[in-house]
C-alpha cells in the first residue's frame, strides 16, 4: 500500500536527516520505499520551508530542554 507518512529523508525531495510526511510504500516489514513525487516550483520551495520550519521548531525544542 502507498500511504502518507511520515518518513526519514535522505536525499529525497533534496532534504537530509529529516523526518517529515512524504508518500512510501508500506508492506509487512514496515516502510519498503519512499516514493518520491515530482515537484514543480513551487511545491518544492514549500517543501524545503517546511523542512526548514520543522527543523528550527525542533532545535529550539532542544534548547528548552
Amino acid at each position: 500500500a502507498i500511504l502518507p507518512l511520515s518518513v526519514y529523508l535522505d536525499g529525497h525531495y533534496g532534504l537530509n536527516d529529516i523526518y517529515i510526511g512524504a508518500p512510501a510504500v508500506v508492506n509487512r516489514q514496515g516502510v519498503r520505499h519512499i516514493v518520491e513525487m515530482k515537484l514543480n516550483e513551487e511545491e518544492t520551495k514549500q517543501m524545503k520551508n517546511s523542512a526548514e520550519t520543522l527543523k528550527k521548531v525542533l532545535s529550539d525544542a532542544m534548547k528548552e530542554i
